[in-house]
C-alpha cells in the first residue's frame, strides 16, 4: 500500500487538539494510525516518549491507552479512539504476536536491543513481560470498562470502533469533522516486521516486578475503576511528619516560580494553579530536603534504580478542585519512568475541607486516609493508585515531585 495522502487535511481547520488511539495492540491500531496518516493527519503508532508526542497530531497505541486520563488534561480538546476486536480473535492474535514472535526468549539473544525495549514497555500496559492468557482478558475487561466509565458524560470525544470486524471511513471521519475519500480504507497488517514502527531511540525501559522472586507474587486489587496489578510488598506508601517547619511551608509557597499555569479542568483533574517552583541558590535547599527522604526510603525498602527528581511544582486546589483516581507512571520522559511520587502537604489543615489523599489498597470501600498534617511528607511508587477528594472549602495547597530512573531491576 502506498504513502498517498487521499485527504488534503488542514491542521487550522481541525475540530480537535489531538487524537489519541486508546485501543490495546492488536485491535487494529495499526490500521487506524495509517488511516489517519492518509487523511493527511500525522501520526505516531506504538510512541514510546513523551517528545514525539508533542510533535505528533495523532497517537495510537502504546503506554497511551493506559495513560489516556493524563493525556486528556494536558491536552484538552483532543478526541480518543478506542478500537475494538471480538476477544475470541483478539486473544488469538495476541498469543501469536507475543508468545511466539515476541517472546522474551526470542528476543533474549537479538543483537537489536530495541527489540528487548519493546517487550519491557509492555509492563505497565499487561502488569506483565510473558504472555498469559488470564491478565491479557482480564486487561482487555478492566481497560474497556475503565474507558467507558471515563468517558460517560463525554460522548462526543470518544469514538468505539472495530476496524476488524470492517468498520472504517464511515465512523472515523464524521468524528473528526473529515470529508469522507472514496478510496477503501487501509487494513495494514506489520506482524511481518512488528519493529518497523519503533524509534531506534527507544532508551526507556518498565519495572519487572514480577521476576523478583524476592517479594510475594502479584496481587490482582480491586479499585473503583476495574483491577490492577502490583506487588504488596513495594507497593507500600512512606509517610513522615515534620519533613517541613511551618517557616518552610510558607517559604516554600512563596518562593519565585518559573512560570505558572492557569486553571485547568477535565473530567478527571481540576486545579486552580499549577505554580513551577525555580531551582536556584535559594530554592535547592528543596531538592535536597527531597533528596534526603528518597535516600531513606529507596535506600532502606524500594531499592529502585534512580536518576533524579524533576521538576518540582505546587498544587494549589480550591473549593470543588479535585482529583480523580490515577497513577502517575509515565511511558517516558527524557527516557526516564517515574519510579516514586512525592507529595508535601504544605497548607495547615484546619484551613481547608475535602481534598484527602487515598490510596486503594485493598478494596474500594475501604480505603485509607492519610494525615495531612502540615510539612509532612509521603513517598510511594508512581505506580500505586490514588486520588484526590473534592475540595469542599478553603485552599488546599501542596508540593509535588517525582524522582525518575533510566531502568529497574
Amino acid at each position: 500500500m502506498s504513502n498517498l495522502i487521499i485527504n488534503n487535511f488542514n491542521s487550522s481547520d481541525k475540530i480537535f487538539n489531538k487524537v489519541f488511539g486508546i485501543g490495546l495492540s492488536k485491535t487494529g491500531t495499526a490500521s487506524l494510525a495509517y488511516a489517519l496518516r492518509l487523511l493527511g493527519i500525522s501520526c505516531l503508532h506504538y510512541p514510546v516518549d513523551t517528545e514525539t508526542i508533542k510533535t505528533s497530531d495523532a497517537i495510537v497505541d502504546g503506554l497511551v491507552a493506559v495513560d489516556f486520563p493524563y493525556y486528556d488534561y494536558y491536552y484538552q480538546g483532543s478526541k480518543f479512539i478506542y478500537t475494538v476486536r471480538d476477544y475470541d480473535e483478539w486473544i488469538a492474535s495476541c498469543k501469536i504476536h507475543f508468545e511466539i514472535k515476541l517472546s522474551p526468549q526470542i528476543l533474549k539473544n537479538s543483537k537489536e536491543k530495541i527489540h528487548k525495549l519493546f517487550w519491557e514497555n509492555m509492563f505497565p500496559v499487561w502488569g506483565t513481560d510473558t504472555f498469559n492468557e488470564n491478565i491479557w482478558k482480564k486487561t482487555y475487561e478492566n481497560h474497556q470498562n475503565m474507558i467507558k466509565k471515563y468517558f460517560k458524560n463525554r460522548p462526543e470525544d470518544l469514538l468505539i470502533i472495530d476496524i476488524c470486524a470492517g468498520e472504517g471511513w464511515e465512523k472515523l471521519c464524521p468524528f473528526l469533522g473529515i470529508n469522507m475519500p472514496r478510496e477503501p480504507f487501509p487494513f495494514e497488517n506489520i506482524t511481518h516486521n512488528p519493529f518497523k514502527i519503533i524509534s531506534k531511540q527507544v532508551k526507556a525501559s518498565v519495572e519487572n516486578i514480577i521476576k523478583d522472586e524476592s517479594h510475594d507474587p502479584i496481587v490482582i486489587v480491586n479499585t473503583p475503576e476495574g483491577k490492577i496489578l502490583f506487588n504488596k510488598d513495594i507497593s507500600k506508601p512512606f509517610y513522615y511528619k515534620n519533613a517541613f517547619s511551618y517557616e518552610e511551608c510558607e517559604k516554600i509557597i512563596n518562593a519565585p516560580e518559573i512560570k505558572i499555569q492557569s486553571e485547568g479542568s477535565n473530567k478527571s483533574l481540576k486545579v486552580t494553579k499549577v505554580k513551577f517552583i525555580d531551582k536556584n541558590a535559594e530554592t535547592k535547599w528543596i531538592w535536597e530536603r527531597i533528596q534526603n527522604y528518597v535516600q531513606l526510603v529507596n535506600s532502606n525498602h524500594y531499592k529502585f534504580k534512580l536518576s533524579h527528581i524533576a521538576d518540582v511544582h505546587l498544587m494549589e486546589y480550591q473549593k470543588d478542585c479535585f482529583f480523580k483516581w490515577h497513577i502517575d507512571l509515565n511511558g517516558s520522559d527524557f527516557f526516564a519512568l517515574r519510579k516514586i511520587s512525592i507529595v508535601i502537604f504544605l497548607s495547615d489543615k484546619n484551613d481547608y475541607q475535602g481534598g484527602d489523599l487515598l490510596f486503594d489498597i485493598t478494596d474500594e470501600n475501604e480505603t485509607p486516609t492519610i494525615d495531612m498534617e502540615q510539612g509532612s511528607i509521603i513517598l510511594f511508587p508512581s505506580f500505586h493508585l490514588h486520588k484526590v477528594s473534592d475540595i469542599k472549602s478553603g485552599v488546599r495547597r501542596t508540593l509535588v515531585a517525582w524522582v525518575y530512573g533510566d531502568s529497574f531491576s
